[in-house]
This record gives C-alpha cells, structure tokens and sequence, in this order.
C-alpha cells in the first residue's frame, strides 16, 4: 500500500506532526511556539501526517516561499525508513 497524507485538522495531529519533525531531526528540535509563531509569519501553509496501513509514519509541510510553493518537508520516522526504505517512505515509486 501507498503512503497517503491527510491533513492536520486539530492541535493534537499538529502536535504528533511536530514530534515526528523532533524525532527525524532531533539536533534542531523546535517547540510548539516556535512552530505556530512561523506559522503565524506565513502567508498560507499546509501541514499532514503521512499515514501508511492506518499508522501515522511521517509529516509533512508545505508552504510558500515568495515565488510559488516551495518550501515544502517531509519526514519520515527511522522505523519508516528502515521498512520500506527511503524512497518508498516518501511516495516515490523506484
């Protein structure tokens, strides 16, 4: 199966979201506040968890950057990675 991104629709997926974010990069871990004060800086942005046979596997992010949607990220958990590999965890076929 597919990975598929739905959307965060509450503080809580925001929350799980950021977390994933802290685990995959955890020597630039950032806080909740940090999160909603860039948020709040941005013009639009979409935020997702990336679900794969109904677990929760990664995050995502995307927003504009001034020239378009650009800035975009998307983390995948170690444990993710190391089931389906890299390219697979992030919805590319090989």
């Amino acid at each position: 199966m597919d990975p598929v991104v739905r959307r965060t629709v509450d503080r809580e997926d925001e929350e799980q979201s950021l977390a994933i974010y802290n685990e995959v990069w955890s020597q630039s871990a950032i806080t909740f506040d940090e999160v909603e004060s860039f948020k709040s800086r941005m013009l639009a942005h979409q935020e997702g968890l990336v679900v794969l046979d109904g677990q929760t596997v990664g995050s995502s992010f995307v927003g504009p950057d001034g020239h378009g949607w650009r800035l975009s990220s998307l983390q995948a958990t170690a444990e993710t990675r190391r089931m389906v590999g890299p390219r697979s965890a992030c919805g590319s076929r090989p």
